[in-house]
């Protein structure tokens, strides 16, 4: 999801290791997936579709992920050869993990079809959770 909100990119990983997935993924994840048969690749196309998203974005890139095993598994992904335009991550849990993102983040995910810990939700409920924390303070000096 860009900041903008005008680019989002959702697919699932059909090949990945049952077995390296904990209790609370198997329990909140694994009943989200496969909802849209379009989305579900190989690992192996997934970097392609990924590759092709990334280029056609209108910048270089900072990542915000809201946990460090995101950008582990987006590292991975690429097998650690990132595409060009990504320059670095933002790690967004000090910003997010504030009331008046929360509160975003609940409203977001109380919209029926809208579901906690399904990644598009997430990314957009962190969104509409970020953009209210960055106009609560616009304001303050750093």
């Amino acid at each position: 999801m860009s900041e903008d909100g005008q680019h989002a990119f959702y697919a699932e990983v059909q090949d990945f290791d049952r077995a390296m997935c904990n209790p609370c993924v198997q329990s909140e994840i694994w009943p989200l997936l496969g909802v849209n048969p379009n989305t579900i690749m190989p690992r192996v196309e997934l970097a392609e579709e990924l590759r092709i998203w990334f280029a056609g974005l209108p910048r270089c890139l900072t990542i915000g992920c809201d946990s460090y095993t995101d950008w582990e598994l987006l590292v991975d992904v690429f097998d650690g050869g990132l595409p060009v335009n990504i320059k670095g991550r933002q790690d967004m849990r000090a910003l997010i993990d504030t009331a008046v993102s929360i509160r975003r983040f609940v409203a977001y995910h109380s919209v029926p079809g809208q579901p906690w810990h399904h990644t598009l939700h997430d990314a957009h409920a962190h969104r509409v959770g970020w953009i209210a924390w960055m106009d609560a303070n616009k304001n303050k000096t750093a």
